[in-house]
């Protein structure tokens, strides 16, 4: 890529180091002997850099699609140099690896971690990168106690996303090709989907940043064709069984025990006596909740958009979940949702914070342990990712279109996108929550952002897609983001439209105790007093100021680490320190 170059004429001057306390047991006092006494110690520091993959914890990144109780850090306006920190150590434990590869007694096994902590590099810098911007660049353990030396020499963010890539491209021939039946391990498909991930965040950062600068265009090259690579290798596809309907086919996914890796390029395992799964508790513990704006993505079933229903703005819940995208009422808890475990019907009784509570990857009641995964890279993104990549390239054809957005849709029995349709009429409603796509693509484009919203919900995407695509003025109360149900009055709520009511909504006290009560005006807003959209943080969490375009695609350098004598890190524009 264009940056290589220089990037290698910078690092040429540089001495490479890293901040001390990086690791429980200093460089300095370990060898390679007393470390990898045997080659299978290798494989077993290799598996410690399986945590840098967020698991759970990128379920709990609110955006503009699902908010909880305790909104991050991003969405709340609260981060600031004094609060921010930054982990180098596991780059420390990469690094170590890699110096000391060459004396492993077994080949197999030292190509095999060697491919494995180049990957992990790559994936340690591109979300370091992504995050913080310019950053030092560090390749070996020289040093590793002195930040003086450590910070001498940041190097800009694009930089950093052309050696990450370049990292977990010399990996892949070290990396198995064979899929096996958990996918729980780091191959060759892993590593181009992170490629293109890398690549796609960086070309569509540099386009929509409005510099639009000339090589933005290679980095979704380099997507488009590391995800071309997966998609050829016929290894891959989205999965249905043949049981499956178009009314359970999303969510049955989500609550196997493990994906088929034909679906999943990797997932994360969980199992009731070793390792139970936290993700429906997180939910629940959280009240996380959809905002209105999420739902809104959802087309009708005959693949028209809501905003042409009659009376959609002001839809009763239990009206409002039918006749759309199958995926809905298998993402977010409507009437008639049964549990998975016992097809008991499950009641919204208002427990999330919006009254779309989502019931994705949930396999039954609250306190119940199951055999479960989480998907950390399906199918289905290296689709989006391919398709996003051409369009924004002018490249994508009616073809492309067939094989990767309407692929995707058959799944469930939506019909498929025309994009000579789309980009002759965008949908206005999309337009608008999109406001910086532009051009003869314009309608695609934003087909592919549906899609990616409601394909990939909770799986820890949305939020940099916002970020990437300059569209963080979306993030919060100050766009109406954070909408929730519609209610056209306090009282006693029926959700069912069956006569009964699910929970009262009280000013004073309340007037019976047969279902959960909640204060209005205290515990719960809406928009227009005693009616309108449940509204969340309508006096407390959400920023004052609204977001500015100058500085919030950032997070602030934490700034203890500007102060260390001999650093020539800049703290991020917008941020004083």
């Amino acid at each position: 890529m264009k940056t290589l170059r220089k990037l290698f004429i910078i690092l040429s001057g540089v001495v490479c180091a890293a901040a001390c306390n990086l690791d429980r047991i200093p460089v300095d006092r370990l060898t390679a002997d007393s470390v990898f006494s045997d080659p299978q110690a290798y494989q077993t520091w290799v598996n410690e850099c399986y945590t840098l993959f967020r698991g759970q914890s990128a379920l709990q990144e609110d955006a503009d699609d699902f908010i909880d109780c305790d909104p991050c850090d991003v969405v709340a306006g609260t981060r600031s140099p004094y609060t921010q920190k930054w982990d180098w150590s596991m780059l420390k434990h990469i690094n170590y690896l890699l110096e000391n590869i060459s004396k492993c007694s077994d080949e197999e096994i030292a190509a095999s971690c060697e491919a494995q902590g180049l990957f992990f590099r790559g994936l340690f810098y591109f979300e370091m990168a992504r995050k913080f911007g310019n950053l030092p660049y560090i390749t070996n353990t020289i040093g590793m106690q002195n930040k003086e030396l450590m910070y001498a020499n940041p190097i800009p963010q694009d930089y950093v996303i052309d050696a990450a890539i370049l990292d977990m491209e010399a990996a892949l021939d070290g990396l198995p090709a064979e899929l096996s039946a958990a996918p729980t391990v780091v191959t060759q498909w892993v590593a181009l989907g992170y490629i293109a991930r890398a690549a796609l965040y960086e070309g569509t950062l540099l386009k929509y940043q409005g510099e639009a600068k000339a090589d933005y265009e290679e980095y979704l090259k380099t997507a488009e064709q590391a995800c071309r690579r997966i998609m050829e290798s016929g290894l891959f596809s989205v999965y249905r069984d043949k049981s499956w309907t178009d009314d359970n086919a999303y969510r049955n996914l989500f609550v196997m025990e493990t994906m088929p890796s034909s679906e999943a390029l990797l997932v994360q395992l969980f199992d009731t006596n070793t390792l139970p799964s936290g993700i429906q508790a997180a939910f629940t513990g959280l009240r996380t909740g959809a905002t209105r704006r999420f739902i809104n993505h959802y087309q009708l079933a005959d693949g028209s958009s809501v905003s042409t229903r009659s009376g959609w703005r002001n839809a009763n819940f239990f009206t409002e979940g039918e006749g759309r995208d199958p995926r809905l009422r298998q993402t977010i808890l409507f009437p008639g949702c049964k549990e998975v475990s016992d097809n008991k019907e499950i009641r919204n009784q208002l427990q999330s914070l919006t009254g779309y509570e989502p019931i994705k990857y949930r396999r039954g009641p609250a306190g119940t342990a199951f055999n479960s995964c989480l998907p950390i890279m399906r199918y289905p993104e290296i689709l989006l990712m391919y398709a996003e990549a051409k369009a924004e390239l002018g490249t994508l054809t009616a073809e492309d279109v067939e094989a990767t957005l309407n692929l995707i849709r058959a799944r469930v029995g939506m019909p498929g996108v025309d994009m000579l349709k789309v980009n002759a009429a965008p949908d206005a409603l999309m337009a608008s929550y999109y406001p910086n796509v532009t051009g003869r693509n314009k309608g695609i484009i934003l087909e592919i952002r549906r899609e990616r919203t409601i394909e990939l919900a909770l799986e820890g995407l949305r939020l940099w897609d916002m970020l990437r695509w300059h569209e963080g003025a979306q993030l919060g109360n100050n766009s109406g983001a954070m909408q929730g149900i519609y209610l056209s009055s306090a009282g006693l709520v029926d959700m069912t439209g069956n006569g009964s009511p699910d929970f009262e909504l009280y000013s004073g006290t309340p007037t019976q105790d047969l279902v959960p009560a909640y204060s209005l005006g205290e515990e719960v807003f809406l928009s227009n007093g005693s009616f309108g959209y449940v509204t969340p943080f309508a006096e407390e969490k959400l920023p004052e100021e609204p977001w500015d375009e100058d500085c919030d695609y950032l997070w602030p350098i934490p700034a203890g680490e500007l102060a260390i004598p001999g650093s020539k890190l800049v703290q991020n524009y917008g941020y004083y320190y």
